[in-house]
């Protein structure tokens, strides 16, 4: 049964519904989105569901918003599935449980879902004073433009005219470029498919398809897209002081706490996406050498949710961790070589272990050299 709602399509049909749930289980993606206050999109991990009775997810990622979801905060979870943009009603948190430094959660289990069938159709358009710098590379020729609008599937960048010999002369695909306010950088390969001259402002609207996207570049974009049409919301009027701002948009002077840790860390120079998803571990680690410095202890809670991390990143791709545990130059020595011990050190013992074994001795490999300093 599909009953629709505006774009999106609501169903309600119990095998369709397991199906999709199904998918966003195995492709992860997943992001929950408090209800409250139109906060940002956190991803998680949708780990099982129990048809008709509940989902259980693994929140160790947001453990800081357990104490208003305890409290009985709605949120709804959303993601993508074979091919489509799934989102469910409004859930709360039925039961928590703490296992190994990991905070396990079931909730209601969705009676519907709302699908949006075409994903090319959610586009997200960048409105005015929402600046998104683009480059477009060939070889070793760059153009410079802005990002106008992001889907799943591809974006459209507004490129000087000068653009136009250099997407006559290079063969597809051409590496495109995106950086965020906030200093987030993105890469991803391009098919030039539809151009537009705007001959009054001497400028190019050409529109690109990505291709070959990872199932990393796939999630990321969706952060992207969600974030984007997040922020241009928050400039219809209506909808102005009811909308948290998005961080991508958030100039690196106004961000505070962890994330202002983080915007010292130039993302541009680590060279693979996996070295990029290593920078909180990397500023967990600088952070915790100063406060030993200092006389304080190890922050116990933080390093189990980092080794938890990169258990997670071996299974999810071994090779590219292995790699990217080398492509750490702009750390400090002792943090890269604390994280390219464990990586090694959880290769070697290899899944025959235990997985608390192995967290127990990828946390030891993090920390093994701080006491040196």
């Amino acid at each position: 049964m599909v009953a629709q709602q505006n774009e999106f399509e609501t169903i309600v049909s119990t095998t369709v519904i397991e199906s999709l749930l199904n998918t966003l289980i195995e492709t992860g993606g997943v992001s929950l989105c408090l209800a409250a206050d139109n906060a940002r999109p956190e991803p998680i991990v949708l780990m099982e569901q129990h048809q008709g009775q509940t989902l259980v997810m693994d929140l160790s990622s947001i453990d800081y918003l357990l104490h208003r979801l305890q409290g009985g905060a709605e949120f709804y979870l959303r993601g993508q599935a074979q091919g489509k943009v799934v989102q469910t009603p409004l859930l709360q948190l039925t039961e928590t449980r703490q296992t190994g430094g990991r905070f396990l959660c079931c909730s209601d289990y969705p009676l519907s879902l709302e699908v949006l069938q075409r994903r090319e159709s959610f586009r997200a358009e960048l409105r005015m004073g929402m600046v998104v710098q683009a480059g477009l590379h060939a070889g070793d020729a760059e153009v410079e433009g802005e990002l106008r609008d992001l889907s799943q599937d591809g974006c459209q960048l507004e490129l000087p005219l000068a653009a136009s010999g250099l997407l006559a002369e290079a063969a597809n695909p051409l590496k495109l470029t995106f950086t965020f306010p906030d200093g987030t950088y993105f890469e991803v390969l391009g098919a030039a498919r539809h151009q537009k001259t705007d001959a009054e402002r001497h400028l190019l609207r050409v529109g690109f398809s990505f291709v070959e996207c990872s199932a990393e570049q796939e999630r990321q974009i969706w952060y992207f897209v969600c974030e984007i049409e997040r922020e241009a919301a928050r400039y219809k009027k209506e909808e102005q002081g009811e909308r948290q701002p998005s961080p991508l948009f958030a100039l690196p002077g106004k961000r505070s706490g962890a994330g202002e840790l983080l915007g010292r860390r130039d993302v541009k120079r680590y060279a693979t996406p996996m070295a990029r998803r290593l920078v909180k571990v990397a500023a967990y680690l600088d952070a915790q050498l100063l406060s030993l410095q200092q006389g304080s202890d190890i922050d116990g809670r933080q390093l189990s949710r980092y080794a938890d991390r990169i258990l997670d990143l071996h299974e999810e791709d071994r090779e590219a961790l292995l790699f990217a545990s080398r492509c750490l130059s702009p750390e400090p020595l002792i943090v890269r070589h604390g994280i390219a011990v464990a990586i090694h050190l959880l290769d070697f013992v290899g899944a025959s272990m235990p997985r608390e074994l192995r967290k127990a001795i990828v946390a030891s490999g993090l920390i093994h050299d701080l006491g040196r300093r």
